[in-house]
């Protein structure tokens, strides 16, 4: 029988025959042992990881998942979620991501199935509800959940870094061009509420034109909420505070009065916009301006919702009933262009 590889290389080594003296066995021998000490070490180490890494393949594959569903890649996103939910049935996780990537498929029939499967193991999951329902009777919808704004939002930064960050704030600068020029003072010391702040764009250009004497933001994303709270402009901080909350939210409870309320595209998880408008003419001084930019339509419909993108969109019409309504008075509305020759509407209006 021959020997295992690792005694035939030892002996071999050794160079051993019958005229090795005790000697030089010795030395072989007090060799040898530590040698196959550490080996058996390493081997024990190696299949303790190996163990590790097997017992949380669903984690693995799950966290691979959610990797390449923001990257795109569905089938490999499908193929990994597919998995987990095999290994683990009652991973409902699994099955909502599932779900999810049908829609970005394209078939709604087995996102469906998945959602009401993430339902069966998991009665009280509100996302999930709210998947079913955009499927079944989109136009009940008002407004996104909260816990999906938070994660789309922060799907988002790529997009802040590339769009706004890289070109000088284009849609900012716009924003806040429209806003100084519908401001009377020529000498403007304003408080300011930058609603959906982003990257901080419009809160760095009103600092660069010296007009914002206390600027407010509120983000949602954590990761563009913490870059914004250390932005700073001349070595001074843009905001004076960042508030990472929904907008929704944040405007229902807050006690404050602003000067200056911008909303620069920022308004997409909100369908129906009745509440936001009245919350926004409350937290307005006298006189004081609101800054809305969107992506507005030109269609009778009021606002619908993209299924596939969680996102709404609203007609132009919708938006100028819905200010009139909350008791605002307009100044202008203006036409401009995004990246790419992406058109977009400036709302400027009067509390």
């Amino acid at each position: 029988m021959a020997l295992p590889k690792i005694f035939r290389l030892g002996f071999l080594s050794s160079g051993k025959d019958k005229k090795d003296s005790p000697s030089e066995l010795s030395k072989f021998v007090a060799n040898f042992i530590p040698m196959v000490k550490e080996r058996s070490v390493e081997f024990v180490r190696e299949c303790k990881e190996a163990r590790e890494k097997l017992k949380d393949i669903p984690g693995t594959n799950y966290s691979l998942g959610l990797k390449h569903l923001k990257q795109g890649n569905l089938d490999d996103a499908i193929m990994r979620f597919r998995m987990v939910s095999f290994l683990k049935p009652d991973n409902y996780m699994a099955h909502y991501q599932l779900g999810r990537c049908m829609i970005m498929a394209g078939d709604n029939d087995n996102a469906k199935k998945q959602f009401e499967k993430t339902l069966e193991i998991n009665k009280s999951d509100q996302s999930t509800k709210y998947q079913l329902k955009k499927l079944e009777k989109p136009e009940q919808i008002r407004s996104v959940p909260v816990e999906i704004i938070k994660e789309l939002a922060e799907d988002f930064v790529p997009i802040f870094e590339a769009v706004y960050l890289n070109n000088g704030y284009q849609g900012g600068k716009e924003a806040v061009k429209a806003a100084l020029d519908n401001i009377k003072d020529k000498n403007p010391n304003l408080y300011v509420l930058d609603l959906g702040c982003g990257s901080g764009g419009c809160g760095y250009l009103l600092q660069e034109k010296d007009v914002g004497k206390n600027i407010t933001a509120v983000e949602i994303a954590p990761t563009l909420a913490k870059f914004s709270k250390e932005l700073k402009f001349n070595k001074r901080l843009v905001y004076s505070k960042v508030v990472e909350q929904d907008i929704a939210e944040y405007l229902l409870s807050n006690k404050e009065k602003f000067d200056l309320i911008i909303a620069d595209m920022s308004l997409y998880f909100y369908g129906d916009l009745t509440d936001v408008f009245d919350s926004v003419k409350r937290s307005l001084n006298k006189d004081g301006l609101f800054v809305l930019s969107l992506q507005a339509f030109e269609e009778e419909k009021r606002y619908k919702l993209d299924i596939e993108y969680d996102i709404f969109s609203h007609s132009k019409s919708y938006i100028q009933e819905q200010l009139n309504k909350a008791g605002f008075n307009k100044l202008e509305i203006r036409d401009i262009e995004l990246i790419e020759g992406e058109p977009a509407i400036i709302f400027v209006y009067k509390a």
